[in-house]
């Protein structure tokens, strides 16, 4: 005789199926009512609660839209190597609308995913070092006065004694104690 399954068995089996269906993780759902996450697994299989399917409806349509979504970023063009990426998009996401229930497959399309939209984003290197510049351009030097007031508030509340604080604060502030346009040419210390 099969033994009965245990979340069918529990006392908040409405609200443990109720999470399930919201979408939240089964092992946060594990957690917050106390059974196995495999117990969880197979009570899903067997009792038709799922997840909800991704945006759209389904998983594949969700990936559609990435690739749409990507394909506008691009001007409606994607290379051989992108196309390819986007192909296996959609098998992984209609796989997972085939078998909602096999995670693994969930987690290879949240994964594969995650990759397509980086790859699309992604910058030209010496795009990337004019914009650091321009942002540290625009971002200027501390504030003096008060990087001095955080440092020495931290100090203190990290247990240093006032006047142990007022000197690290001043070495960070000022930690030559003179003109850092001439940093290369002092000895080290």
């Amino acid at each position: 005789m099969a033994k009965p399954c245990s979340v069918c068995a529990h006392p908040e089996v409405r609200q443990i199926n109720e999470s399930v269906q919201n979408g939240t993780s089964g092992r946060r759902i594990a957690s917050m009512y106390r059974v196995a996450p495999s117990s969880l697994a197979r009570h899903r299989a067997h009792a038709s609660v799922q997840p909800p399917a991704g945006p759209g409806g389904t998983h594949l349509t969700a990936a559609n839209a990435v690739i749409a979504a990507v394909r506008l970023l691009r001007e409606g063009h994607l290379d051989e190597f992108e196309e390819a990426d986007a192909e296996q998009l959609r098998a992984i996401a209609a796989a997972v609308d085939d078998r909602p229930g096999d995670v693994t497959l969930a987690r290879e399309l949240r994964l594969s995913r995650a990759a397509f939209k980086k790859a699309a984003v992604q910058t030209d290197p010496t795009e990337q070092e004019n914009l650091a510049a321009l942002v540290a351009s625009m971002s200027g030097p501390p504030n003096a006065a008060e990087l001095f007031r955080r440092v020495y508030d931290k100090a203190i509340a990290a247990g240093a004694s006032p006047e142990i604080a007022g000197a690290a604060a001043q070495a960070a502030t000022d930690p030559a104690g003179d003109d850092e346009d001439d940093w290369p040419q002092r000895p080290c210390r």
